[in-house]
């Protein structure tokens, strides 16, 4: 793999800057943040660390700083959503990647050298460039890579199909193994990604062990493991003394209009009573926010319940029947999220959250036949629903003629059928949510049911 050099920066600023400025840069559309405004620009950091503003060292003024405890965790910084979508379209031979970065440290401890400088990720792929490079500390030093495939290490899929849709990038923010601070400047990608309705499934399993882009709020430790699976690996959050909290990586976020009535929104939770405390009195269980409005669903305690000290399947239909408004409207929220906020706080006491396999689906599908047929006049009864393995349906104004079971990913799910008239009863060995498509002489139907053990 080439690799782009790594270039100090000990000349005066003017110089610099000008140095800067004649650099190529392909399309005169561009994403740059230099941090002047006072704000962290949407940039948060994934690992041990903690973002903040800095203003007192940057290349020149302000920049982005994540901090090192040295726990254990690789730090990443995140970028926001306006980083994200089609790169190929924009895509030129001149197109680069490059920031600004300053390592400070004193500490002797050995350098970290075998983690990428950026990583980009997507349906299509995943590429690394810069892997292995070391940073001189206490200087600012630029780290620039053409958008080229031969710069770029691709971990799996294909350069082009990657470009199609990235969904995850991010920069390394951590380079020796002790205590070390890591300021971020001058970020230019010089292209200008294009982004769509959100469409496609979305989905974040940690089976590659990483954060995924998520952001943590008054959490205690972090692990990343089988442990936390469900199954393979997840995430453990633990408990620290404020409300702790996970918030969706950017790839969730923009606008939902295409998820409207047969999207979901699906996670796998187990909550680990750790002190023996009773169930604390949540505000909300899955809060959205974005363009002045905000929406959130508590389930009842019954189903909070179902996730304590075992997995539990939590599923959402994106309608507004199913949410509560805080503030805004439903339709202004939809088309612009702006942020996706888990609340992990179950227990009056200590606990530590697992989490896996949060999954943003349009639409259920299998290979032959769509399950998202249109709303018919009348509605068929699914009963009870959690389900413990067993369920009833009830269709009091048509015959029902047959009957399938799909998990959410549209495949067919063994299960013992029988129907007659109006009535039917199903029994699967299934856990999680499921799809269940009834076929009656008025047309057809489906419905959701929670399965649980």
């Amino acid at each position: 793999m080439n690799m782009m050099m790594t270039q100090n920066f000990t000349l005066p600023k003017l110089l610099m800057v000008g140095c800067l400025c004649m650099l190529p840069l392909g399309n005169f559309a561009q994403i740059s943040d230099d941090f002047e405004n006072g704000s962290l620009e949407g940039w948060f950091s994934e690992g041990d660390g903690r973002e903040s503003l800095s203003t007192t060292l940057g290349n020149p003024g302000a920049s982005f700083k994540i901090d090192d405890d040295a726990t254990g965790d690789i730090n990443y910084a995140i970028a926001p959503r306006r980083y994200l979508g089609d790169w190929l379209s924009d895509l030129t031979s001149n197109d680069t990647l490059s920031v600004d970065i300053y390592v400070q440290s004193s500490d002797p401890d050995t350098l970290v050298d075998d983690f990428p400088v950026f990583q980009l990720s997507g349906p299509g792929g995943v590429a690394i460039a810069l892997d292995g490079l070391n940073l001189p500390r206490n200087t600012w030093n630029q780290v620039k890579v053409p958008l080229d495939s031969t710069e770029w290490n691709i971990q799996s899929g294909s350069w082009r199909e990657l470009l199609k849709g990235i969904t995850l990038f991010r920069i390394r923010a951590e380079y020796i193994t002790g205590n070390e601070n890591v300021y971020l400047d001058n970020v230019n990608l010089s292209l200008s990604p294009t982004r769509g309705v959100l469409t496609d499934t979305i989905c974040a399993t940690f089976e590659d062990g990483t954060y995924d882009g998520w952001e943590f709020v008054e959490n205690g430790p972090l692990t990343i493991d089988s442990i936390h699976g469900n199954p393979g690996i997840g995430i453990g959050i633990g408990d620290a003394n404020g409300l702790t909290q996970a918030v969706a990586p950017p790839k969730y976020l923009g606008d939902w209009s295409a998820l409207l009535d047969s999207g979901f929104l699906s996670f796998d939770l187990k909550v680990d009573n750790t002190s023996g405390g009773g169930l604390y009195n949540k505000e909300y269980l899955l809060r959205l926010s974005g363009n002045g409005a905000v929406a959130q669903v508590r389930p009842a305690d019954s189903i909070l319940n179902l996730a304590v000290d075992q997995w539990h399947t939590f599923t959402f239909l994106i309608d507004s029947s199913e949410w509560q408004m805080v503030t805004g409207s439903w339709d202004s929220l939809i088309v612009s999220v702006e942020e996706v906020n888990l609340e992990l706080e179950f227990i009056v006491g200590q606990e530590v959250a697992s989490l896996d396999n949060f999954c943003l689906i349009p639409k259920t599908r299998n290979t032959t036949t769509s399950l998202t047929e249109p709303k018919l006049a009348y509605s068929i009864r699914v009963f009870p629903n959690p389900a413990a393995g067993r369920f009833s349906l009830l269709s009091s104004e048509a015959n029902i003629e047959s009957i399938s079971l799909y998990d959410l990913a549209g495949r067919s799910l063994p299960a013992v059928i029988n129907f007659d008239g109006h009535e039917a009863q199903v029994e699967t060995d299934y856990q999680g949510l499921a799809i269940v498509k009834v076929k009656t002489d008025r047309g057809v139907m489906v419905q959701k049911v929670q399965l649980v053990r």
